[in-house]
């Protein structure tokens, strides 16, 4: 898995499990940072599609920095090709 910043952090896998009535494969990651920060990612990834349909990121940016926490939804459902793509 790589970070924002394409760094490569090392992921494993979590479980399988269901998503808003998808089957899909839930992955995780733990990268420490340079100083006290920590990045913990969640990733799952659609069984059927093999596209991720959920990201949630935690960020501790170390003692009064702060933190920070994303969750990620992906909706595919009116996705459609660019005219002329097959």
């Amino acid at each position: 898995m790589q970070d924002v910043f394409g760094s490569k952090q090392p992921c494993k896998l979590v479980r399988d499990e269901s998503i808003e009535g998808q089957a899909a494969t839930l992955y995780s990651a733990h990268d420490p940072q340079d100083g006290a920060s920590v990045v913990d990612t969640q990733i799952w990834i659609s069984k059927s599609r093999g596209l991720p349909i959920r990201q949630v990121i935690d960020v501790d940016a170390g003692g009064t920095r702060g933190t920070s926490h994303t969750d990620l939804r992906i909706d595919y459902l009116n996705v459609q090709p660019p005219a002329g793509v097959k």
